[in-house]
């Protein structure tokens, strides 16, 4: 959904393909977001399954941070989910409204900022400076910019307009530029804070899969190096789109890697943890 907000009004991408599959990737969201909640509850109750709803303990937690963060987190998918809702409906009767369009740009940064900003909220950068926190929300903010166009980026391989399809992943490219400085400068600046030497990124196992993780970055960057400099240059046929749809698929899973490996991170993993 936020593949071609720099170049296309937030009403006109609300397409019918993308409705279902926004909705259900914001009630997947809702679901995680709850069930990641009351799984802490479980954790802190030590109770197993049934401790994870007992309401003493959700009362408890939830005016912590770990509560705080799910409020924000559910409120900003909620937010989200009928900001698009709303596009979906003003394109299908065709309202271009200009205060409409501003209407509903603004409703999405204020989802896209609670959902973001919770995220500093927990973890290991809850407690740190303000500085940290900013940058996990630029880090977070940017990864989820980059993570959630993929799928836009492959959907728009299948389509019979390569000039269009150029064009549209150029103009991907320069807004990528941004991105991607926002991404490693706040991915670096937490590694300071968070690991502080580069002995601890060998002697301990947040440091070694922390490690891990930097190298499937590395290997995502040089795959959308590749896509950038080699194959948008040459989308010149029908084989040369899907071979770039099939690089796309690589780095979607790559993906899905780190995004898996950061939650190994954030939860089971400290900065302190020696092996």
């Amino acid at each position: 959904m936020t593949l071609w907000m720099r170049s296309t009004p937030l009403a006109e991408i609300a397409t019918s393909h993308y409705r279902n599959s926004v909705i259900a990737v914001c009630l997947l969201g809702l679901l995680a977001s709850a069930l990641s909640f009351f799984l802490q509850v479980g954790a802190f109750n030590e109770n197993g399954l049934t401790g994870m709803f007992e309401l003493e303990m959700i009362l408890l937690l939830w005016e912590t941070p770990i509560g705080i963060s799910t409020v924000y987190r559910v409120s900003g998918v909620i937010v989200l989910l009928l900001t698009f809702l709303a596009a979906t409906f003003s394109n299908s009767i065709s309202v271009k409204s200009t205060i409409l369009r501003a209407a509903l740009g603004t409703s999405y940064l204020i989802g896209t900022c609670m959902s973001v900003l919770s995220f500093s909220l927990v973890g290991h950068t809850s407690e740190s400076s303000l500085a940290s926190q900013l940058f996990i929300s630029l880090h977070v903010c940017a990864a989820f910019w980059w993570i959630g166009s993929l799928y836009s980026l492959w959907f728009s391989c299948h389509t019979n307009n390569i000039n269009e399809l150029q064009s549209h992943l150029y103009q991907f490219g320069r807004a990528a530029n941004i991105v991607v400085i926002m991404l490693v400068g706040a991915g670096f600046f937490l590694i300071i804070q968070l690991v502080g030497s580069v002995q601890a990124m060998f002697n301990t196992a947040y440091g070694l899969s922390l490690s891990l993780k930097l190298m499937l970055v590395t290997a995502i960057l040089l795959i959308a190096i590749h896509h950038k400099y080699r194959l948008v240059p040459k989308l010149v046929s029908t084989s040369s789109v899907r071979t770039l749809a099939r690089s796309i698929k690589w780095e979607g899973t790559i993906a899905i890697a780190i995004l898996f490996l950061t939650a190994i991170l954030s939860t089971v993993l400290g900065p302190e943890t020696i092996i």
